[in-house]
């Protein structure tokens, strides 16, 4: 009789094992999804206008332990960094101003160490930055190195302010985000950024570019500025 009745309470302790592990799974699974939930919110920043779609895909499905806006933070910080280096190592072999080629040396150094800096935080992410310029940045300087040394110069003063204020806000913002690699890598390197934009209208308005941006015409030049 007794082994009847163990045999009868076995399906039970199987029963009662079988709920616990289905408990214990619902739980773990409840902490990783909470766990997950900052990492896998979209960014509601609009800070990635020059984000091709392949690289804001990126930005979303990135399993990393950052939020949505902090991901993008990091690919735009990444873009902006290599446009202003393509850009700088561009006039400096076309520019005949000393002056140009002075500010344009200075982005290589700021902003190859603003890099080298982003990329140890990536890293340390698991998050993969961007190895190459979205299309439209290809573009945009391919444009630019079509023009005539003059042209070239003032153009180059128009992206540089335009592309540094949009740079200046979105590390502003950076700031403030939860992630303390994040707020530190922006908060030091918001000097150069603002230091650079102050250079390149102080240098904008020795060549009449004062409102570069300002929708005077079609370029985003002052139309007294003399072609």
């Amino acid at each position: 009789m007794e082994n009847i009745l163990n045999k009868k309470q076995l399906p039970m302790k199987n029963y009662v094992k079988l709920a616990f592990c289905a408990a214990a799974f619902m739980a773990l699974q409840s902490c990783q999804n909470s766990e997950r939930k900052d990492r896998d919110d979209p960014a509601t920043v609009q800070a990635d206008t020059a984000l091709d779609t392949t690289l804001r895909a990126q930005a979303a499905t990135a399993d990393v332990d950052l939020t949505g806006n902090e991901k993008s933070f990091l690919l735009n910080a990444a873009v902006t960094g290599m446009t202003q280096i393509s850009a700088a190592r561009m006039i400096i072999g076309k520019t005949k101003r000393p002056e140009i080629k002075s500010l344009a040396e200075m982005m290589i150094k700021d902003h190859t160490k603003m890099a080298t800096d982003l990329s140890l935080i990536a890293n340390g992410k698991g998050m993969s930055l961007p190895e190459a310029l979205p299309q439209s940045k290809r573009d945009e300087l391919s444009r630019l190195e079509t023009l005539t040394a003059d042209e070239l110069d003032k153009k180059y003063l128009v992206m540089l302010i335009n592309e540094h204020r949009t740079a200046v806000d979105l590390f502003d913002r950076a700031t403030t985000y939860e992630n303390a690699d994040v707020k530190q890598f922006a908060a030091k390197a918001l000097p150069a950024l603002k230091a650079h934009q102050k250079q390149a209208e102080d240098l904008g308005l020795k060549l009449n570019i004062s409102n570069a941006g300002n929708g005077d015409n079609d370029d985003g030049v002052a139309p007294d500025v003399k072609k």
